[in-house]
């Protein structure tokens, strides 16, 4: 799990990194910004989305694979997976994030919280029933999960999205370019991927109990289909 979820945060950071020295340039121009800053903008704004994306939904049926061994190689059990569920958890994603959008433009609040009210989109897509069968909307399933547990939630949002890229940054940012530190930014996306993960464990975890706490479905019913 952690080879191909550590190679792409290498690859989403180094090309996060080129955009912002690009955009940092551009703005920095005596002639000025120029169009190109839009476009490194579009860039950035995918590079968020895509790479976030691709990572969970590969450490989606990682989890699935581990609980559930299959004798089906790898490839072809992923391939079958993406299939399934890539574009699906790409569309609700971008539902998502349109919302949160829309209520950001009235407050940076009101769309973070729907940013979060929105984390269990994936875990929906590719484990629910009631979801595969149309009876349940992805997004409003997502919020009434998330509000029966939203305290654990905006806890683990604050630790790993805030408070340890915040310890990782401070003091450490210099190092992150690979192409000029490359052990040493290594190094850091290798903690990135592990704290990523372990995120990822537990959001798992609280999905799987509030989904048997009201008795919507079981998680061994739900990966059966898979």
């Amino acid at each position: 799990m952690i080879l191909p979820v550590f190679l792409i945060t290498v690859l989403s950071g180094t090309v996060d990194q080129l955009i912002s020295l690009a955009l940092e340039n551009e703005l920095r121009s005596p002639q000025g910004a120029s169009p190109k800053v839009w476009y490194l903008a579009s860039g950035s704004l995918l590079n968020s989305l895509i790479f976030p994306w691709i990572t969970t939904l590969l450490l989606l049926f990682t989890w699935q694979r581990q609980k559930f061994p299959s004798k089906t190689p790898w490839p072809t059990a992923w391939n079958e997976f993406a299939q399934k569920f890539g574009s699906q958890s790409l569309i609700e994603t971008l539902r998502g994030w349109g919302k949160c959008i829309m209520y950001s433009l009235l407050l940076i609040i009101p769309g973070l919280w729907k940013f979060l009210e929105y984390s269990f989109v994936p875990w929906v897509v590719c484990f629910d029933h009631e979801y595969d069968r149309g009876e349940v909307d992805a997004l409003k399933r997502s919020t009434t999960l998330f509000r029966k547990a939203w305290f654990r939630l905006v806890f683990m949002f604050v630790v790993f999205f805030i408070l340890i890229p915040l310890i990782l940054t401070d003091g450490f940012e210099e190092y992150r370019l690979i192409w000029i530190t490359p052990l040493p930014a290594l190094g850091l996306h290798l903690i990135d991927t592990v704290f990523h993960i372990l995120f990822f464990e537990i959001i798992t975890l609280i999905f799987f109990s509030l989904l048997n706490r009201e008795h919507l479905n079981e998680p061994d019913l739900q990966l059966e289909r898979n």
